[in-house]
């Protein structure tokens, strides 16, 4: 086993010593169950009786919504904040299997549709070593709603709002209900500080990467 292989595992290890259930009450309408998965976030949102997820990456996804007492059948939706399998890879699976309806940004629609990676650009050297290991193909989908444009939520009976930040990918959206905001990989947490916001490993412009957030915040 080479030192990337090695050290890949070692970053799924730490990773998965965080898996459980974190749940966030905003102050208004919602409740959020971040759901800690290998290699990202998948945060299940209760906005006025309600359920939709923010991404996922797994089928296992199931396990975890058991835990909490929820079926499947009660979520309304999925949003992807975009294309890369780690966030979207469960996308197909939940469409066939529940009906589930899909949004994503229409910048992200190719790669979706296809199912493969697109290019990535790495921000440093530690995404340069973990490379070799990111999945570059999922199942293909098609969503049921492209986003290209800031889009209310209001008719799903969402007080939210979906936005374009193109940065980490074409596609990556942005969405934000009862003031708290669902990014993606437009920022990262740090690995032994969840919390502490970090630049990704993978930003093909980090000038605009910095923008994005900058416009987000304002």
């Amino acid at each position: 086993m080479n030192l990337r292989a090695v050290f890949f595992l070692l970053l799924v290890i730490l990773t998965m010593g965080c898996t459980g259930v974190h749940i966030t009450k905003s102050m208004n309408n919602t409740i959020v169950h971040t759901l800690y998965s290998a290699t990202s976030n998948i945060h299940l949102v209760i906005h006025k009786g309600i359920y939709f997820l923010v991404d996922g990456d797994e089928s296992k996804i199931e396990n975890h919504l058991e835990a909490l007492d929820i079926k499947p059948e009660q979520i309304s939706f999925l949003v992807i904040t975009h294309g890369h399998p780690d966030h979207s890879g469960a996308a197909a699976y939940f469409k066939e299997k529940h009906g589930i309806k899909i949004i994503a940004g229409k910048g992200d629609q190719q790669i979706i549709n296809s199912g493969k990676l697109n290019k990535l650009c790495s921000t440093s050297a530690l995404g340069d070593l973990v490379y070799s290991a990111v999945p570059k193909e999922f199942k293909a989908f098609n969503a049921d709603v492209f986003i290209n444009e800031e889009t209310s939520l209001a008719e799903y009976g969402i007080d939210g709002t979906t936005y374009p930040i193109p940065s980490h990918t074409e596609g990556s959206i942005a969405i934000v209900v009862d003031g708290l905001a669902f990014v993606g990989d437009i920022i990262r947490g740090k690995a032994m500080a969840k919390r502490t916001p970090a630049l990704h490993f993978y930003q093909c412009d980090v000038t605009r990467n910095e923008e994005v957030i900058n416009e987000a915040l304002t």
